[in-house]
C-alpha cells in the first residue's frame, strides 16, 4: 500500500473531516487512514476556531448540512478567516443539483462528492484532488518565480493579435511601457497604447519599427525612451517579431521589453568619467581629441582659421597651500564656470553626439564654435574655429583674461588670479590634435619663463625648448636617484676684520653626460614639479653634515646658511624635518641660518609668521633674502622674527658711481640695525664696491671679490689660509690719494 507524504515534509498528508453523522466520520477515518492519510474528525463547525489555531490540515472533507453553520459557510470561513486560500476542500452533499454544485464552488470548494458516499471512490477522489492541487501549487510557484525573475531583470512582454490589433500584456509590462500598474483593470489595451508613452523624439523611430514589423514582417531591435505616468524617463531595450502558426499563418506579433535605464545611467557615468573633468564638469582632453576627430575634414586645413589656446592659472598652488584643498577645488569650479561662459557647454550622449547650448556673454567677438576644456590641474584649452582675423583672435585672448581678472569671493575671502595664455594656430606644420595641443602648451610654458608676458603665440623654437625642458625634467628625476648633486659654499666675510664668519650652501648638478648644469636651468623645474622638496632635503642634510665637519675641525664660530624654496616652506612638516635633521646630525641649531625671500612670506602672512616662530623655537637663525627687490614693506619687518637682513646685489652693481643706490644701502643697513638685525651685502665683485660699504654700518659681505662658491675640501683650505685684510690697506691708500 502506498503511503502519502505531504510535499516538503516527512509526514503523512493530514485530513480534517467535518460531519455531524458519526457513521460517516468513523467510516471516513477508517478508510482514509488505511490509505495512508492522517485523519482527524470533528462533528461541529464550532470546534474549528480553537482547532485551527494550532492545527493546519493539508485538506478538508466538509459536509454541506451541518449544525450552526452549513458547509458553504464553513468553506468561506476556512478561506477567509484562516487564510487557507489554496488548501483543497472536498464538499460532501446529498444534493447533486447544478445549483448546489455551483454554490459549493462559489464558496471556495475544490471538488464535491455526492452522498451516499462510495468510500472506495472517496480515497481516489481525495488523491486526485491532492495531486491536482500539488500540480497547481507547483505551477503557481513557477509563475511567481517567473514574475520575480522578470522584475529582477526588468523584463516584460506583449502579444498583439494582427487581425484586430488587440494587445495581451500583463500589468508589469504595461508599467514598463509607461502606464500605471492598474491600467489593464481600467481599460483594454490596443496597439496604439504600446506607443502612447514613447518619448516624442523617439516616436518616429519606434513607429517605423512597428510599421515594418506589421506590414513587412520585419523583426526589430531598438532602444528608445518612454515617459511614465509619474513623469520619469525610462530607457527600454525593445524587440519585436512575428509568430507564425503551424499552418503558416501570421497570427500574432510578439515583443519583449527590458528596462535598461540603470545600465544606460552607468554607461553615461562611464562616458562622463572618460570624457569630462570630474571636478569642473568641463570636457577633458580625451573629449577634445574625440571632438577633433569628428570635425569635417574641410575644417581642419590651413585654409580655415583655427586656433588652440592654452590657459594656465598663475601660482594656483599657493591657493591650496594657503587656504586648503577644499577652497582650491571650489575656486577651480568657479574659474571653470567663468570660462564656460567663454565657450560652448558641450554634452555627450551615447556615441558622443555633441551639441552646443551656451556662448560667451557680452563678448561679441566669440563664435559659437569655441569650446573650453580642462586638460590638467591648472590648465584649460580653448578650440576656436573660424575666428576670422588675427585681431579677432587677439581680442578673444583679451576676453579670456578679462574673465579671470575680477576677484573670486569664497566664504567671504576675495582671491585674485591671473593667467598666462599660449596660442597655436593651424598651419601646414601643425595640423594634428596632439601637435596643436603640444604647441599651445609649449607657448604657455615659454610665456611663464619670460617677464611681463601674459600671452605668447607658438613658434617652432618654443617646441625645441619645451622638449629640452621635458628632457631636463626627466634627467632631474633620474639624477636625484643617482645622487648627481653636490654642494658648494660661498664665504660670508666680516666687513670689519675681512675674515670668514660663515658660508652659504649652494646646490650644483653634475649631469652624467651634459656636465655641470647651472642652477637657473633646473631650480625652477624642480619647484614646478615638486622635486624641490627632495632636492631641498638633500641640501639641508648635506649642509648640516658639512657644518658638523667644520665644528669637528675646530671652526666653532662659523655659520651655515641655505636657501628655502617656496614649496619647502609651504610643507606642513617642514619645521619637523629641520628639527629632526639638526638632532640627528648633532649640530648647534644657532649655527644654521635659513634664508627666506620676501615673496614666500607675502603669499600667506599668517602661515609664514607661524612657521618662522616655530623655527625660532628650534633655535635656528632666520635671514630675509633679497631685501629691497620685492614687496619691501617695513610693517612686516616688525612682525617677523628675522635675525639677518640680506641686501640684494642689485643695489651693488652701480656703486660707487650711483649715489642714490648707495643711499638706499645705507638706509637698509641702518634699518636692520635699528630692528636689532645683522645685515649681509650680496654681490660684492669689485674693490670699489667693498670700499664704499666698509664706510657704512654693514656687518658682512658676500661676492666673487672674496671667492666663487667652492667645494667642501677647498672650504677647509680657505679657512686655514685665506683672508682679505689687505683690502684694508688698499682702502686707506686710496683714501690718502684722494686727499688734496
Amino acid at each position: 500500500m502506498t503511503k502519502l507524504i505531504s510535499q516538503g515534509h516527512q509526514k503523512k498528508v493530514s485530513l480534517l473531516v467535518i460531519d455531524d453523522d458519526p457513521t460517516i466520520r468513523l467510516a471516513a477515518e477508517d478508510l482514509l487512514s488505511a490509505e495512508g492519510f492522517d485523519v482527524k474528525c470533528i462533528e461541529s463547525p464550532q470546534e474549528l476556531p480553537d482547532l485551527l489555531t494550532d492545527y493546519h490540515p493539508d485538506a478538508f472533507l466538509v459536509d454541506v448540512n451541518l449544525p450552526f453553520m452549513n458547509g458553504y459557510q464553513v468553506c468561506e470561513y476556512i478561506r477567509n478567516e484562516h487564510g487557507m486560500h489554496c488548501v483543497p476542500i472536498l464538499m460532501m452533499t446529498a444534493n447533486d443539483e447544478v445549483e448546489s454544485v455551483n454554490k459549493a464552488y462559489d464558496a471556495g470548494a475544490t471538488d464535491f462528492i455526492s452522498k451516499p458516499i462510495n468510500y472506495l471512490l472517496l480515497a481516489h477522489r481525495v488523491k486526485y484532488m491532492l495531486r491536482n492541487h500539488d500540480s497547481l501549487r507547483q505551477f503557481m510557484q513557477q509563475q511567481s518565480s517567473l514574475v520575480q525573475a522578470q522584475h529582477i531583470a526588468k523584463l516584460g512582454y506583449w502579444s498583439l493579435n494582427i487581425e484586430d490589433n488587440s494587445i495581451d500584456i500583463e500589468p508589469y509590462s504595461a508599467e514598463l511601457l509607461g502606464w500605471k500598474p492598474d491600467i489593464k483593470d481600467e481599460q483594454p489595451m490596443s496597439y496604439s497604447d504600446l506607443l502612447a508613452h514613447v518619448d516624442p523624439h523617439d516616436l518616429p523611430m519606434v513607429a517605423k519599427a512597428f510599421g515594418d514589423l506589421l506590414q513587412s514582417r520585419q523583426p526589430f531591435t531598438i532602444r528608445h525612451r518612454v515617459r511614465t505616468s509619474t513623469g520619469e524617463e525610462r530607457v527600454l531595450f525593445h524587440q519585436g517579431d512575428i509568430f507564425v502558426s503551424e499552418c503558416g499563418r501570421y497570427v500574432r506579433a510578439i515583443g519583449t521589453i527590458q528596462d535598461i535605464t540603470e545600465r544606460k545611467k552607468a554607461e553615461q557615468k562611464i562616458y562622463e568619467m572618460a570624457f569630462y573633468d570630474q571636478l569642473t564638469l568641463l570636457p577633458n582632453r580625451a573629449f577634445m581629441k574625440e571632438y577633433w576627430d569628428r570635425l569635417p575634414v574641410n575644417m581642419i586645413d590651413a585654409d580655415n582659421p583655427f586656433a588652440v589656446i592654452c590657459l594656465s592659472l598663475n601660482q594656483f598652488s599657493r591657493v591650496n597651500d594657503s587656504f586648503g584643498q577644499d577652497i582650491g577645488d571650489e575656486l577651480m569650479r568657479r574659474v571653470a564656470n567663468r570660462l564656460n561662459r567663454a565657450g560652448q557647454s558641450i554634452k555627450m550622449l551615447d556615441k558622443l553626439q555633441v551639441f552646443a547650448n551656451d556662448t560667451l556673454v557680452n563678448h561679441t567677438s566669440r563664435k559659437k564654435s569655441d569650446i573650453v576644456a580642462r586638460v590638467d590641474n591648472n590648465s584649460f584649452i580653448f578650440f576656436s574655429k573660424q575666428f576670422g582675423t588675427e585681431d579677432a583672435l587677439q581680442q578673444l585672448c583679451k576676453d579670456i583674461q578679462t574673465l579671470i581678472a575680477p576677484p573670486f569671493t569664497i566664504h567671504g575671502t576675495s582671491i585674485f588670479l591671473s593667467c598666462t595664455l599660449g596660442v597655436a594656430c593651424l598651419s601646414d606644420e601643425i595640423n594634428t590634435f596632439s601637435g596643436m595641443i603640444d604647441a599651445a602648451l609649449s607657448a604657455v610654458s615659454y610665456a611663464k619663463q619670460q617677464e611681463n608676458e601674459s600671452c605668447v603665440y607658438f613658434t617652432s623654437e618654443m617646441m625645441i625648448k619645451a622638449r629640452a625642458r621635458i628632457e631636463l625634467e626627466k634627467d632631474l628625476r633620474s639624477s636625484l636617484k643617482n645622487e648627481d648633486f653636490f654642494l658648494v659654499y660661498q664665504p660670508k666675510v666680516c666687513l670689519d676684520s675681512l675674515k670668514i664668519k660663515g658660508f652659504e650652501a649652494l646646490v650644483r648638478w653634475q649631469h652624467p653626460t651634459k656636465g655641470l648644469i647651472p642652477p637657473n636651468e633646473f631650480i625652477s623645474i624642480a619647484e614646478e614639479t615638486g622635486l624641490i622638496e627632495e632636492l631641498g632635503l638633500f641640501v639641508l642634510r648635506q649642509a648640516c653634515i658639512d657644518l658638523g665637519r667644520l665644528e669637528d675641525a675646530g671652526y666653532h664660530d662659523v655659520s651655515m646658511a641655505l636657501n628655502i624654496s617656496p614649496r619647502q616652506f609651504s610643507q606642513v612638516s617642514f619645521t619637523d624635518i629641520v628639527s629632526e635633521t639638526i638632532h640627528e646630525i648633532g649640530i648647534k641649531p644657532e649655527k644654521l641660518e635659513l634664508e627666506i625671500t620676501e615673496s614666500i612670506i607675502m603669499k600667506n602672512v599668517d602661515h609664514a609668521l607661524q612657521m618662522l616662530h616655530t623655527m625660532k623655537d628650534i633655535g635656528v637663525s632666520i635671514a630675509l633674502d633679497d631685501f629691497g627687490t620685492g614687496y619691501s614693506s617695513f610693517s612686516y619687518l616688525t612682525k617677523f622674527p628675522f635675525d639677518v637682513l640680506k641686501i640684494d646685489q642689485a643695489f651693488l652693481r652701480s656703486i660707487p658711481d650711483d649715489k642714490n643706490a648707495l643711499a638706499i644701502v645705507i638706509s637698509i643697513a641702518n634699518l636692520s640695525k635699528g630692528l636689532g638685525m645683522r645685515n649681509v651685502v650680496e654681490g660684492i665683485e669689485a674693490p670699489e664696491q667693498l670700499f664704499s660699504i666698509m664706510d657704512i654700518d654693514c656687518d658682512y659681505g658676500q661676492g666673487y671679490l672674496f671667492s666663487a662658491p667652492k667645494v667642501f675640501d677647498e672650504v677647509l683650505h680657505m679657512l686655514a689660509h685665506k683672508d682679505w685684510s689687505h683690502f684694508i690697506g688698499e682702502k686707506q691708500e686710496l683714501q690718502l690719494r684722494k686727499l688734496p
